[in-house]
C-alpha cells in the first residue's frame, strides 16, 4: 500500500465562501445553539474570517469531524494569467523582494483544499478536527472530571 505524505493536497474543498460573521448571525445555521458550524461548514479565522460552506456543492464534503484529525482545510490563493492592461492604466507588476512578483495585474482567486496533517495510509478515512466555539461548555469538561 502507498502512503500519502504529510502536507499533501488531498482534494479541493469546493464551497460557498462568505464572511463568518454573516454565517454566525444567520439564525437558520443555529450557531448560537450548537456552538459550532454545521457539518461541512468550516469557519476559517486567522485574519481570513470567512465561512466555507460545502453543504450544497463540493466533492470533499465527505470528510467527517472527529477528535483525532488527520487533515485540515487551508486557504489556497491561485494566481492566474496576467491580465491585459486597459488603456490609461499605469505601470505595476514591479518586483518585490527575493524575485517575487507583485500580484497587481494578475487575476487571483481564493479557494480552499484539504491537506494531510500527518502521513496517511491510502485506505485511511479523512478526519477534520471539531470547531467548537471558544465559549462552548465542551471546553469546561476536563475541569469537571
Amino acid at each position: 500500500t502507498h502512503k500519502i505524505p504529510s502536507n499533501t493536497l488531498l482534494a479541493p474543498y469546493t464551497a460557498t465562501i462568505r464572511p463568518s460573521s454573516a454565517y454566525i448571525a444567520d439564525p437558520l445555521n443555529g450557531y448560537a445553539h450548537l456552538g459550532m458550524g454545521k457539518p461541512q461548514v468550516r469557519l476559517v479565522g486567522g485574519g481570513w474570517c470567512v465561512g466555507v460552506d460545502a453543504r450544497e456543492l463540493g466533492a470533499a464534503r465527505w470528510a467527517r469531524c472527529g477528535c483525532w484529525p488527520n487533515a485540515v482545510v487551508r486557504p489556497v490563493i491561485c494566481r492566474g494569467a496576467r491580465r491585459r492592461k486597459k488603456k490609461g492604466e499605469g505601470g505595476g507588476g514591479h518586483g518585490i523582494g527575493k524575485g517575487k512578483r507583485h500580484c497587481e495585474g494578475y487575476e487571483t482567486t481564493l479557494s480552499f483544499a484539504l491537506f494531510a496533517l500527518r502521513d496517511l495510509r491510502a485506505d485511511e478515512e479523512i478526519v477534520l478536527g471539531w470547531e467548537w466555539d471558544d465559549g462552548h461548555a465542551v471546553h469546561m469538561l476536563p475541569a469537571l472530571m
